[in-house]
């Protein structure tokens, strides 16, 4: 960019097209400010002119901040809707809409910006307003409703789009492929007969082997908990990416096959594909769930190697996680230490270490408070190990406390598991009845192990009346949650028969 703008500065009268080029230019090479102040500073504009400045403002909206989504990147993209539509009022007014073509390129850039800014209502708009309308204009608005999280309605579009005659491309059918990896969420089949429906339709276009819509499938079949097919996708392309190793790699471990995930990365380091951030804390994920200490050191020492350590906030959080569930605390404090980190994630990862060892609880509230004097935000998991430890020591009126100020103090709104702690901890210093209060009072309907919980309060203080009304409450909760609730149920058979026994 800097021997463009040489070449820009060296012309004496820039015409249009000059100026078109340096703002595109800027905009594409991660200078979109400078694009954006270059296409004030023009004295006349086109359609061109508008399409590139909108571009800018759609890939500061799409940038992504850190790894903790926070203040920041509302900002920004709120800062790139109000330009967007500051844009718009003066492409409008400017006459940019003239033609057919001026139209579509204008309109299918709008569409893109307010997707990424979250604006969907604001696509759609634009969308609803056009005369003609391509591939782009099909796909930039499926994709602002995947990024929405409205997989239904992706899809319905994508449907809507092939009705119109309108030839799906990559992109779009990756888009549709990201819709059925939203919808696995609340209802696995329904994706996966989607998403095989995509699959076929992508093959028949002779996008099958594109590695974006391959990557996609991948991504899809791992939601969807269905490691063969991301299995057959992976092994049919020619040449995987870092991306496709890593959605594989990432898939097997949350899908608890730790084993495969490790020899995967095995063979990756053995391909020339090189790993990156993701994929070292993917494979630092996989060594904390076995755990396998040694083999995460290696890992350790290969991010190190590969300077990523003081890079990436999502290794820092990786790597004190990691040593935490290896019961390294040692390690995981100094590598705390090491970063400086303000980021949630890695304070939370360093405290629920501590919170796992018995003989530690201290650590957490020392760390917990100086969390809190240094203004990092606390969250439900944080808040979370707080809870626990209080239960596991004892402090009760200190746990009820921290419970009750968790959306007034620190904005954090309880969740079951929160109050399923705070009914252990009432449990355990035998206040059964204000336990019992507490669970009439939920926002959430009891579980079985919430009643599992004051079950076994109530087998330590042989409180039998209490008890038999748990278990009555129990049953009552297993009949309507179905087989799930009974089977994870018939611990509370064993408890009371335990408390019937001793009664």
């Amino acid at each position: 960019m800097a021997e463009a703008r040489d070449v820009f500065d060296r012309i004496p009268h820039p015409g249009i097209v000059a100026w078109n080029a340096l703002v595109l230019g800027y905009a594409q090479n991660h200078q979109e400010e400078v694009a954006l102040e270059i296409f004030s500073a023009m004295a006349s504009r086109d359609s061109h002119s508008f399409v590139a400045a909108l571009q800018a403002c759609s890939n500061l909206a799409a940038r992504e901040v850190g790894a903790f989504v926070s203040a920041p990147e509302l900002v920004v993209k709120w800062k790139s809707l109000e330009r967007a539509m500051d844009l718009h009022s003066r492409a409008r007014a400017h006459g940019s809409f003239g033609s057919a073509t001026a139209d579509l390129f204008v309109a299918n850039a709008l569409i893109d910006v307010y997707a990424k800014c979250g604006s969907v209502r604001d696509a759609q708009a634009v969308f609803d307003a056009m005369a003609h309308r391509d591939v782009v204009s099909w796909t930039a608005l499926m994709l602002g409703y995947v990024q929405d999280g409205d997989g239904d309605f992706a899809l319905e579009l994508f449907q809507r789009m092939r009705r119109d005659r309108c030839r799906p491309n990559a992109l779009t059918f990756a888009a549709a492929v990201k819709a059925c990896s939203i919808i696995a969420a609340k209802n696995i089949d329904q994706a996966l007969e989607m998403g095989e429906v995509l699959r076929t339709q992508a093959s028949e276009a002779g996008f099958s082997s594109e590695l974006l819509v391959a990557n996609t499938l991948i991504d899809m079949y791992v939601k969807c908990g269905y490691l063969r097919g991301a299995r057959e996708v992976f092994h049919r392309i020619e040449h995987p990416d870092v991306v496709s190793w890593n959605t594989l790699l990432l898939g097997y471990v949350e899908n608890g096959e730790i084993e495969q995930a490790l020899r995967l990365f095995e063979l990756m380091k053995s391909t020339n594909v090189a790993p990156d951030a993701r994929t070292f804390a993917a494979v630092l994920k996989a060594c904390a769930i076995v755990p396998r200490l040694e083999t995460g050191r290696e890992v350790h020492r290969e991010i190190c190697r590969r300077g990523l350590e003081s890079k990436n906030e999502v290794l820092q959080s990786g790597l004190v996680d990691f040593y935490g569930k290896c019961g390294s605390m040692v390690d995981a404090e100094q590598l705390f230490y090491s970063i400086a980190s303000t980021d949630p994630v890695t304070w939370t990862a360093l405290i629920a270490g501590y919170s796992r060892q018995g003989d530690h609880r201290g650590k957490v509230f020392e760390f917990f408070h100086k969390m809190v004097d240094e203004k990092v935000p606390a969250s439900g998991p944080v808040l979370l190990c707080v809870l626990s430890a209080c239960s596991h020591a004892g402090l009760v009126d200190t746990g009820t406390k921290f419970f009750r100020e968790m959306s007034s103090r620190f904005g954090v709104i309880p969740r079951i598991e929160h109050y399923h702690c705070v009914i252990d901890l009432l449990g355990r210093a035998n206040r059964l009845d204000e336990a019992l209060d507490l669970i009439r009072g939920m926002p959430f309907e009891p579980r079985s192990v919430t009643w599992k919980t004051l079950l076994a309060a109530c087998e330590k203080w042989e409180n039998v009346d209490l008890a038999r009304l748990a278990f009555g409450s129990s049953l009552g909760e297993s009949e309507n949650g179905g087989g799930l609730e009974m089977e994870k149920g018939c611990g509370n058979y064993v408890l009371m028969s335990n408390i019937c026994r001793s009664g």
